[in-house]
């Protein structure tokens, strides 16, 4: 389990980050990227459904 959030807090911070990296050097609305990747966390806290979680999950089991 422990490896799952890893690779889950891995992916996120990547993608926020890329967001943020083309947003200021290719265009402004790359930052929706960063904003749509932040209310899919904030959902999660509430409803506690996560889609990376979900997609890792099946894959890890899938093994």
């Amino acid at each position: 389990m422990k490896n799952i959030v890893k690779l889950h807090d891995g992916i996120i911070s990547s993608v926020i980050l890329l967001g943020v990296v083309l947003g200021y050097k290719v265009d402004s609305r790359w930052f929706m990227l960063s904003g749509v990747v932040a209310g899919l966390m904030l959902s999660s806290a509430f409803t506690g459904f996560c889609l990376v979680y979900y997609v890792l999950q099946k894959i890890m089991n899938h093994k």
